[in-house]
Parts: C-alpha cells; sequence; structure tokens
C-alpha cells in the first residue's frame, strides 16, 4: 500500500535536508581547502619579500666549490714518528704596495730623449730614484753586489758610476784598447756586458755584430 501524502512530503524533506547540507559541507571543504591554498602562496610570496629572495630563482640553486689549497708542512720531533701540521690558507686580495718593496735590488730603464738617452736608477732598498745622463746609445749592466753599474756607449767609451751617484767615471776606451773591428769599419758596435767571478768583478764586453769578447777587469773601489 501507498503511504499518505503527509508521509511523501516528510520524506522529501528529509532527503532535501540531508542533500543541502552534504552540498553545504562539500561547498565549506572547498572553500577551506582552496582558501588554505591561497593563503599559504600568499604567506610564501610575502616571506620572500621580506627576505630580499627573488622570486625567479630556481628551486635548486648552483654551487660554487672554491678550492682552498692545502699545505702540510711536517715537523720533526723526538717521538717515532713526524707529526703532520696541516694550514690551510684562503687566497687574499693583492695589496698594492710601495713599487720598491718589492722590485729587485737595483732597477735600471732608459728614457730615450733628444737630448740623448738618460739611465734612470731606482734603488730598492731605500726608494732612491735618479737619472745619468744624457748619453749616446749604448748597453748597461749592474755589478752581481749591487754596488756599481757601467755603461759602455757606441762611441766606444766603457763607463761606471757607484750606485747613487749620478756621474759616470770612464773606466776604458775600447775603441783604442779592445780587439773590436767595427770601429774601423764605421758600423755602430751591439754592446752586451756580464760579469764573472767574484769581486773584484771581471766584465766581459761582447759585441755581437762580429762575435768579438773583451774582458775588462774592474777597479776594486767600485765595489767599497
Amino acid at each position: 500500500m501507498n503511504g499518505s501524502p503527509q508521509e511523501n512530503q516528510s520524506n522529501t524533506r528529509i532527503i532535501v535536508r540531508w542533500f543541502l547540507i552534504l552540498l553545504g559541507l562539500s561547498t565549506l571543504g572547498c572553500i577551506l581547502f582552496f582558501g588554505g591554498k591561497f593563503l599559504y602562496g600568499f604567506g610564501q610570496r610575502v616571506a620572500e619579500e621580506i627576505a630580499g629572495v627573488d622570486e625567479t630563482l630556481t628551486s635548486s640553486p648552483t654551487q660554487t666549490l672554491i678550492s682552498i689549497p692545502l699545505t702540510a708542512t711536517i715537523t720533526a720531533t723526538n717521538g717515532p714518528s713526524p707529526t703532520p701540521t696541516f694550514y690551510f690558507t684562503i687566497p687574499t686580495a693583492t695589496v698594492t704596495v710601495i713599487p720598491w718593496t718589492q722590485c729587485p735590488g737595483i732597477v735600471v730603464s732608459t728614457r730615450d730623449t733628444e737630448q740623448g738617452d738618460f739611465l734612470h736608477v731606482l734603488r730598492c732598498e731605500d726608494g732612491y730614484e735618479y737619472e745619468i745622463g744624457p748619453l749616446t746609445k749604448g748597453a748597461y749592466a749592474v755589478s752581481p753586489d749591487d754596488k756599481y753599474l757601467v755603461y759602455a756607449s757606441i762611441n766606444g767609451l766603457l763607463y761606471a758610476a757607484k750606485i747613487g751617484d749620478p756621474v759616470l767615471y770612464t773606466v776604458v776606451n775600447l775603441k783604442k784598447e779592445g780587439p773590436f773591428v767595427t770601429f774601423g769599419k764605421k758600423v755602430p758596435p751591439i754592446f752586451q756586458l756580464k760579469f764573472n767571478g767574484e769581486g773584484p768583478y771581471v766584465l766581459e764586453v761582447y759585441e755581437s755584430r762580429y762575435g768579438q769578447n773583451f774582458p775588462v777587469n774592474m777597479p776594486n773601489w767600485l765595489s767599497q
């Protein structure tokens, strides 16, 4: 037998009521899910902006490895075996220093002018600088003890001067006493100077155009 109209209406209202409850719960769940997701993303963006992190950064940052040189120093002890001590050195920036604190003893350079060549001399130990000239073209060399320099000019004169003294003194006339044929042929010589032995030094004057060599015993007073 079919139920009465009142019972059917009551059942219908119950079904509609449960449907609305389920629909409301589903809607509330969707709102909570998407709302939570939005709040999570918004919170991350705000945190990144506060921390100064660029949003364009990838999730896997590139790591740069810096190699640190490993220096091992072995110190001998009285025990059965030496104990190695390791020092880790991190490279530092190069410090700009006064030029003569790193130069090797005496630094000589030439400056070509219309009046002739000038020798610029720098004594590294105290930074003293001066010039010698003007001079004719030639070749120069500094003694192994850094006490004096020599200069062989193309006119055939060999000069010498103590470091710190801007005056050159004639040591020998290579044109008259040397074997160099270049002067007779009126061709400019090409001199190369080299010190040999121990003080007092012997200066080897080599003329490379004709391959001739002439040894000169340097005076003792130059090294004093």
